[in-house]
């Protein structure tokens, strides 16, 4: 009888030593949509930090798209890992839908000013070589063209922030934009933002 307890008790240390889990067929995410279709957009502007809330320093534009979701998400079954007489918890968490990204891609986008920025952009320019984009894997921005191009085949995130790299001419500047975008698919989608005051 001692040599069980012994064994028994030997077997139990083991259960916890050697780490593992059962097989475990994961979150049951068959309701999450793998896609977004886009079908149209709105932009609008926030400015970060504090103190000079207005400077143009602070100023974020968002394209933010509306979106339809689809395609369903695929189960992925875990393996069975080492031994183990007690089974590991694992944390369970299903991705956002439309994590994948669209299955269209950027065919153009042309951002223009409404009013005079400075004297190199008055009023209708294209303001691409100023305009910077939030990129979501480095954590930084990226320059306009790299940012379309890596949007071409397809378009990978619902919402794109975006930062100017050149001061206005003058403090409180009136500041507005027409953001046109055209998808790989002809899809052509045009919009004016609000319009701000932004400073030196």
């Amino acid at each position: 009888m001692r040599i069980l307890k012994i064994v028994l008790t030997v077997t139990f240390a083991i259960g916890f030593i050697i780490p593992g889990c059962n097989v475990d067929l994961g979150c049951d995410c068959n309701e999450v949509l793998k896609y977004f279709d886009i079908k149209d957009f709105k932009a609008e502007f926030e400015f970060q930090n504090s103190g000079n809330s207005n400077s143009w320093q602070n100023l974020v534009g968002e394209i933010i798209y509306d979106t339809e979701y689809y395609g369903a998400a695929e189960q992925n079954e875990k393996k069975l890992y080492g031994l183990s007489f007690i089974p590991t918890a694992s944390a369970c968490s299903c991705p956002p839908d439309g994590w994948s990204g669209s299955e269209e891609g950027l065919d153009s986008l042309i951002i223009t000013t409404i009013n005079d920025y400075n004297a190199s952009y008055p009023a209708g320019s294209n303001i691409s070589d100023i305009t910077e984009f939030y990129d979501y894997e480095t954590g930084g921005y990226e320059s306009f063209q790299s940012f379309v191009s890596r949007n071409t085949q397809a378009i990978f995130e619902q919402v794109h922030y975006f930062k100017l790299k050149e001061a206005p001419a003058t403090t409180s500047t009136p500041f507005q934009l027409n953001i046109r975008i055209t998808l790989d698919n002809g899809e052509a989608y045009n919009v004016t933002t609000q319009e701000i005051t932004v400073n030196l």
